[in-house]
């Protein structure tokens, strides 16, 4: 068993947690709690996931630029200090692919 003095408890109470969870399991229309259908120019926050039929950009073993694939999906994933600023001061965020690895 590790070590784990000295190690910040965790931030929520496991009862609680475990109830919110089983809550949602229970609950009718699941997919409608998380998720909601909208278009760019509104509001975007770090987590959402965007639909983008795009190619999906990596770097090849000798570091030259490539596509492997295509995603549908992207999730947003840019700074918080971005998403706290205002959308004029920040013209583009950082999105990654969701693909099966």
């Amino acid at each position: 068993m590790a070590d784990v003095t000295g190690r910040w408890p965790p931030v929520y109470d496991a009862a609680s947690l475990k109830k919110q969870i089983d809550d949602l399991a229970k609950a009718g229309d699941f997919s409608a709690r998380f998720w909601r259908l909208t278009a760019f120019g509104s509001d975007v926050y770090q987590g959402d996931i965007a639909q983008l039929d795009a190619l999906v950009p990596v770097l090849d073993r000798e570091g030259e630029i490539a596509e492997d694939g295509r995603s549908e999906f992207w999730l947003v994933i840019g700074n918080t200090c971005d998403f706290a600023r205002d959308a004029s001061d920040v013209r583009w965020t950082q999105i990654v692919p969701l693909v099966t690895l």
